[in-house]
């Protein structure tokens, strides 16, 4: 109807729609087709099941079979339980029996302990009826306490004005005695001078025959030194005659020596004194660290030696041992000490370093006898200096028994040079002395710091002989070979470098060796022309112009550049007036400060002339004496030593004014902050800083940096006395210490002996005085005391709340500044704050 409604269907349409129904009808045939196949499957796949079905129900008698084996087994085993349980029901019933029985028994021993507790209570609230009766008392004590130390108070406020008084009496009356005494010692001055010079009136004929005595007996004594010298000669020839020198010569010549042997016996047993009183023992500051370093070259040789890099002295930053010391005594001592072990001889390092200083005692008192028979050509000059020598004081305290000092071994170093160097210019085949002389000034260079005199000594007597009209080739050649081989070998130490070559307190010998070079250049250059003495002099000045002029150019050029070093601040101590020199470090040291003159006939007057007499008198009175003249051997100071190396950490560091750096390392075995080496003198500035600060800003500086802190406050020169000098030095390098004021005058004391406020408040002052002085104590919060010597001149006080962070920090070889790595040059840092 559709299609009559829409008219006849176009012809070119009948093909598709036939097309159209095929593609249906085949279509409905393949889904057929697979549903065909699809039923099939399920059909096997039904069948499977069916007899995946049959296999389940054949297990499931399986199962039923097992389990029904199980059941019986278990019920037998259920029976076994039930049985068990019966018997422990009856046990359980016994236990609840006994039970019964102890709860029984235990309540009525508690019943008991009760009863006891009771009657203890009441015992006990008796007691403390008694106790709190007893606290009443106690009370009402205390008052009547406070009462007495009140009056006491007021007591002793009177009795402390009447001491003032007493004092201010006393002071009075004192002035008025030392006035009266002044007067009397003024009349009795002019009363002595004029005695005196009557005395010289009625004298001085006297004076001038002795003295043409002396004359005429000197004159005999040459006489026999000029016989023999001949006789010696005559000896030295064949077929020599002896001379007839008689019984009298022979008799001089035998006490002659005598007396140099009884020489040498009184240099030996006066140095030998303090070894036999307090035996074998080093002491001083210096000594004991020369003697630690010895015993390091000892046991690791002289390359390990040069190559020493301590951080167990001046922490944190350690201190370059082998390249900072003069080592030609350590050399010395291990040299004698191992040719005594060759030969077996026993004797130990420290007893060899002990008589180092008397042996080179003796030697320095036998050259400088040698030394003057050079001089004066008189055999009794020659013995009266070296009896001198023997026993002057200057020399005994440089060479005592345990004065183990550079300067022990240096002067007869010294006097050896002193001696090659004259004899080298005797005749004039005795130039070849120079040798001896360079090779002694080397050794003079190798032991102490003190070879610069040495040097420019001789560069003085040289340059006056010329000027003396002297000069001569032998005195060229003599110099020369000194100045050659002496240089060159100071050169070798490795503390001088090249100190020789650049340092301005040097320059003169140079000047000198380049100045008779010149001359021998134009003697030489004057004989091959044959000129006279006039044209020779003439040469002379044209030469010697010439020559200044070329080192004046340069000088010019080179200064500049820095390669000539200023004057050392100890050189300039000789020639500057005391804290003047600059340096503060230097003008604390005493060594550096000369005596006036008038000092002695002002303290002393007639009494100077009997000195000696006084100075061998105090050697019987070496220990001190207490205040009821009892005799008391002091040994506070290696007390104070042994109580660190006995009582502390070993990683302890100890804080201490530089002086004593030496003997805490070597007798303590401890950590140094300084030592007495003073190289670094920003680094004792810094120890300066931290002892006379105030207390709690001294305390944020030390807990970084030490362990303990030691001083000296035995009176005297203890620290307090040198406290001045740490203020001094420490404001040269941080000046906030003393603003505006290098010589910190504010620091110190006034006229009367009173300590300046800054001092009062510093910490060195507090260490010092604590719990001595009234109203002065030590924060315990800060530092706590932990020793006291017996005779308190030692106090060491335990640094609290030390940074172990920076400690740590500070010993870490990480944290060290090598110039290389694998260097042995390491110095250390400060840790961070």
């Amino acid at each position: 109807m559709a299609q009559a409604a829409l008219g006849p269907e176009p012809s070119e349409l009948q093909p598709l729609r036939s097309l159209v129904t095929q593609l249906g009808k085949r279509v409905a045939r393949e889904k057929a087709d697979s549903l065909k196949v699809q039923n099939h499957r399920l059909l096997a796949h039904n069948q499977e099941l069916k007899g995946a079905i049959a296999d389940i129900g054949s297990h499931q008698t399986d199962v039923y079979v097992y389990i029904h084996e199980k059941l019986d087994e278990y019920s037998d085993q259920i029976a076994a339980y039930e049985q068990r349980v019966a018997e422990l029901e009856a046990e359980a019933e016994s236990l609840r029996s006994d039970r019964d029985r102890d709860i029984a028994k235990g309540r009525e021993d508690a019943k008991q302990e009760i009863l006891r507790l009771t009657q203890e209570v009441d015992s006990l609230q008796d007691e403390l009826a008694r106790v709190q009766e007893f606290q009443t008392q106690r009370e009402e004590v205390f008052a009547e306490l406070d009462a007495v130390r009140a009056a006491l108070k007021q007591e002793q406020r009177g009795r402390e004005e009447d001491r003032v008084s007493m004092e201010r009496t006393k002071i009075a009356e004192k002035q008025r005695l030392k006035d009266e005494m002044l007067r009397r010692v003024q009349e009795a001055k002019e009363s002595i001078l004029a005695d005196t010079v009557q005395q010289l009136n009625d004298t001085t004929k006297r004076t001038l025959a002795e003295n043409e005595q002396m004359t005429t007996e000197l004159a005999y004594q040459s006489r026999e030194v000029e016989k023999l010298i001949d006789y010696v000669a005559l000896r030295e020839g064949p077929g020599s005659v002896v001379p007839n020198m008689g019984a009298s010569g022979a008799l001089k010549w035998v006490i002659r020596l005598v007396a140099a042997v009884a020489a040498c016996f009184f240099a030996y047993g006066i140095r030998t004194y303090a070894i036999d009183t307090y035996g074998r023992v080093i002491h001083e500051f210096d000594p004991y660290f020369n003697y630690e370093i010895t015993e390091y070259l000892n046991a690791h040789g002289s390359e390990a030696f040069f190559k020493y890099f301590s951080h167990k002295h001046w922490s944190p930053i350690g201190r370059p041992i082998g390249t900072t010391s003069y080592p030609g005594m350590q050399f010395t001592s291990v040299a004698i000490y191992r040719t005594l072990q060759h030969f077996d001889i026993d004797m130990s390092l420290n007893d060899v370093c002990v008589y180092v200083p008397v042996w080179f005692g003796v030697i320095a008192t036998i050259f400088l006898g040698l030394l003057a028979y050079e001089g004066f050509r008189s055999a009794s000059a020659a013995v009266a200096a070296a009896v001198i020598f023997a026993v002057i004081p200057a020399h005994i305290m440089r060479s005592v028994g345990g004065g183990y000092d550079n300067e022990s071994v240096a002067m007869s170093a010294m006097l050896i040079t002193f001696f090659c160097w004259v004899r080298s210019l005797r005749t004039k085949s005795s130039w070849p002395w120079g040798v001896a002389t360079g090779i002694a000034y080397f050794y003079m260079v190798a032991a102490w710091g003190g070879y610069v005199f040495v040097l420019n000594m001789i560069g003085v007597h040289a340059v006056a002989l010329f000027f003396l009209g002297r000069y001569s080739s032998n005195l060229h050649r003599a110099y020369s070979l000194f100045y050659l081989i002496g240089t060159f070998g100071a050169l070798q130490v490795p503390v001088v470098g090249q100190a020789p070559l650049r340092s301005l307190e040097q320059m003169g010998p140079a000047g000198v060796f380049v100045l008779f070079q010149v001359l021998e250049a134009v003697h030489i250059y004057a004989r091959s022309q044959g000129m006279d003495a006039a044209a020779e002099t003439s040469l002379r000045v044209k030469v010697f112009g010439a020559t200044g002029v070329a080192a004046a150019a340069v000088v010019a050029v080179v200064w500049p550049t820095g390669y000539f070093g200023p004057l050392s601040s100890r050189v300039r101590s000789l020639f500057v007036q005391h804290t003047r020199t600059g340096n503060p470090l230097v003008d604390s040291v005493a060594e550096h400060q000369p005596a006036s003159a008038d000092a002695y006939w002002h303290y002393l007057h007639y009494t100077c002339l009997v000195a000696p007499l006084g100075f061998f008198a105090t050697l019987d009175h070496v220990p001190g004496r207490l205040q009821d003249g009892t005799v008391v051997m002091v040994d506070d100071y290696r007390e104070a030593y042994f109580w660190l190396r006995d009582n502390t950490p070993e990683d302890s560091r100890v804080m201490a004014w530089w002086d004593y750096g030496y003997q805490i390392s070597a007798i303590a075995n401890r950590t140094t902050i300084a030592d007495g080496n003073t190289w670094n003198h920003e680094h004792i500035a810094l120890l300066g800083r931290c002892l006379t600060s105030e207390e709690r800003k001294a305390h944020r500086m030390i807990r970084h940096l030490a362990d303990y802190v030691l001083v000296w406050a035995g009176g005297g020169g203890d620290d307090l006395a040198k406290s001045p000098h740490m203020a001094r030095i420490g404001t040269s390098v941080f000046h906030d210490i003393c603003p505006g004021d290098p010589s910190c005058r504010q620091y110190g004391f006034s006229s009367d002996g009173r300590p300046s406020p800054m001092m009062e408040r510093s910490l060195l002052y507090k260490l010092h005085s604590n719990n001595l002085v009234p109203g002065v104590t030590v924060d315990s919060a800060r530092f706590r005391e932990v020793f006291t010597s017996k005779y308190r001149k030692v106090r060491i006080y335990e640094v609290v709340n030390v940074s172990r962070k920076s400690k740590k920090w500070a010993a870490n070889p990480e944290n060290w500044l090598c110039d290389a790595p694998g260097s042995w040059y390491c110095p250390g840092q400060y840790p961070p704050r």
